[in-house]
């Protein structure tokens, strides 16, 4: 690793440097989960690895391994398919731990440490009442949950094996317990619900189709049938523009005259 803090001359300026934060060396208890990562194809022996639990131990790490001359890799959710992430006989440095997490309110921004991952961020935000896009849902629960790979399945068991009506249900009960979600709900629902919600927000028969996987109209309108209550909301909407002359009915300003 080159041109990090100045070059060469930066070790020699600084001092010796000592190791901080969580150290794990092949000696310790915990070497083996701590070197593997995602794909063990890829199996490596880092000297030894350290768990950044601030900017300073990331700090002394890169001064100490170009101090001592000790191949470095940065490390953070070990996902990496060919395993660049790790090294043998050097330093792994690891910030999966640096969650820190810091919400201005005022002007919208999030400051989230280098170790959050997606998941954590979006409920995190979500817990401040701060919106998620779907798509940020989403991605996250295909990193931390899905099945590996473009034809992994997108629901396993806590194992990583494929759901089944027998291992299924005691998660969806848990989860809907926590949900805090009536025990009358069925899984099937969700369905339902993700395209009722998709037909009001202005989704096409054909966009429905393709949604629900199915080749024929009638399921796509019974999910349409279920909106018609915007129908409605609809008349009286119109009939409060009527009355209010043409104007916009949520203005509660001067009314606009009718024109023909």
């Amino acid at each position: 690793m080159t041109g990090v803090y100045g070059g060469e001359a930066y070790g020699a300026e600084c001092g010796p440097a000592k190791l901080t934060g969580r150290i794990v060396r092949p000696e310790d208890p915990g070497y083996t989960d701590a070197r593997l990562g995602w794909d063990q194809l890829f199996s490596h022996y880092p000297l030894v690895i350290v768990f950044a639990q601030n900017t300073q131990d990331v700090v002394n790490a890169l001064t100490w391994a170009r101090q001592n001359d000790v191949a470095l890799r940065i490390r953070s959710g070990r996902h990496s398919l060919e395993g660049w992430s790790n090294v043998d006989s050097g330093l792994v440095t690891d910030i999966s731990e640096l969650k820190s997490v810091h919400i201005d309110s005022a002007s919208r921004i999030a400051t989230v440490g280098s170790g959050l991952n997606q998941l954590e961020a979006v409920t995190t935000l979500a817990k401040q009442n701060f919106a998620v896009t779907l798509v940020d849902a989403i991605t996250g629960h295909l990193e931390h949950y899905a099945a590996a790979g473009q034809h992994g399945h997108v629901f396993v068991g806590p194992q990583g094996g494929q759901l089944r009506r027998s291992n299924f249900r005691d998660d969806w009960v848990k989860a809907r317990k926590d949900a805090g979600v009536t025990a009358e709900l069925h899984f099937h629902d969700l369905r339902h619900t993700g395209n009722t919600l998709a037909s009001t927000a202005g989704a096409s028969t054909r966009e429905l189709m393709t949604r629900v996987g199915h080749s024929g109209s009638r399921a796509a309108l019974i999910y349409q049938h279920m909106t018609s209550d915007r129908d409605r909301a609809i008349a009286d909407r119109l009939g409060a523009m009527i009355r209010d002359g043409g104007g916009d009915p949520s203005d509660n300003g001067d009314k606009g005259s009718a024109r023909t």
